[in-house]
């Protein structure tokens, strides 16, 4: 079964948006415990942009209408999903337990780009790939 969190972490890549002007509104002082809960709740609320505009370059380069679709799928594994605590962190990157109940909950990378904290896909990809 794959896990709810890879469903959306699959999701978060994306060409830019014709809206991508309303990431800019986002708050630079924001840390990463606050940048997971709004990619949870905005992916509860199937607010594609408002997930898309928390993750990397690299994610938005990558999805497409199967990422949007298996966001739609996993919005009921979500309704008990939360950004738990920083497992650790520094200047450039941190760790966050997201608890996703009954499912596998389990430690999400967030790297800074552009003065932003961003999920880093990329990185969880690495962490969390089956071998």
């Amino acid at each position: 079964m794959v896990s709810v969190l890879v469903l959306v972490l699959q999701s978060l890549a994306v060409a830019v948006p014709a809206n991508a002007d309303k990431w800019e509104k986002e708050d630079a002082a924001a840390g990463p415990l606050e940048v997971c809960n709004a990619i949870v709740q905005a992916a509860k609320a199937d607010d594609f942009d408002g997930v898309i505009g928390r993750a990397t370059a690299y994610s938005r380069n990558k999805f497409g209408k199967l990422e949007k679709l298996q966001i739609r799928a996993a919005h009921s594994y979500l309704v008990g999903a939360r950004c738990v605590k920083l497992t650790s962190s520094d200047e450039r990157s941190a760790l966050i337990w997201v608890y996703i109940p009954d499912h596998q909950s389990r430690d999400v990378p967030f790297v800074r780009e552009n003065g932003f904290w961003r999920l880093d896909q990329q990185r969880y990809e690495t962490m969390h790939s089956k071998k």
